[in-house]
């Protein structure tokens, strides 16, 4: 692949995201509207390679746009900060920043329900939102420094993200199998509480090479098909999620 010279500035990496509930199962029918709960995510992440100092080299830069069931946002600027980003040495004693990853992030958002109607001048205020999210991964001995999948097993993260006036998400994942990962998450949205098991496949079994920089090797790069049993108590209702993740990277 030819890089133009403009985007060799920048390490850059997109995610594609698309997912939703297709059948409950209490009774059994499929939803109306289908997906049911949809949600759509079109990510940027970039920084410059040539950075000046240390410290512009542990973050990214995020916009976005969404759609999250019938809200349709722009993130118009969010940061991902690499907690623990200073490489390892050997002679160090610090092994906790080699065996693990630590981020935090928070993001600006514009957004409106396209089934309600506009806000009046007063209130255009209610268009801003925000949220933070922190999470942390264990790597394990025998998978450091490895870029293939199959080397990832008993690989767990954990991650926390609330949305203060809408949505709050927990879930903790763990690689049990060579190109997969099983994850137990939840999920409120306003008043209403989902809770799920999801299975992910990476079909890319070689999702961690090319790696140039610290940063970057844990990113996965390529093709993500998702599949998860969810419940919630507030609907009586149980559902078929499944959702698709492309990830793409120049790093």
């Amino acid at each position: 692949m030819v890089t133009s010279p403009a985007l060799a500035q920048f390490y850059l990496f997109t995610s594609t995201t698309a997912e939703g509930s297709l059948m409950s199962f209490s009774p059994v029918s499929f939803n109306a509207p289908v997906p049911f709960r949809p949600f759509a995510e079109q990510s940027l992440y970039w920084r410059g390679n040539n950075a000046p100092n240390n410290f512009e080299k542990t973050f990214y830069n995020v916009h976005s746009v969404y759609l999250r069931d019938s809200m349709i946002g722009v993130r118009v600027y969010g940061i991902d900060f690499d907690m623990l980003h200073e490489a390892f040495r050997r002679k160090n004693t610090n092994n906790f920043r080699y065996w693990n990853k630590m981020h935090m992030g928070f993001s600006l958002m514009l957004e409106k329900n396209y089934k309600h109607p506009p806000f009046p001048r007063d209130q255009m205020y209610e268009y801003i939102n925000a949220e933070v999210f922190i999470s942390y991964m264990h790597i394990p001995h025998q998978s450091r420094g490895d870029q293939q999948t199959k080397a990832r097993i008993g690989t767990f993260m954990i991650m926390i993200l609330a949305m203060p006036s809408q949505k709050y998400d927990v879930y903790l994942k763990f690689r049990p199998f060579a190109f997969s990962w099983l994850k137990l998450y939840f999920t409120q949205e306003y008043d209403i509480k989902y809770y799920g098991l999801q299975a992910e496949y990476e079909l890319n079994k070689m999702g961690y090479d090319r790696s140039k920089c610290h940063s970057s090797k844990e990113i996965y790069n390529g093709l993500l098909l998702s599949a998860a049993a969810e419940t919630s108590p507030d609907l009586k209702q149980r559902f078929l999620r499944i959702g698709l993740k492309f990830n793409f990277r120049n790093h």
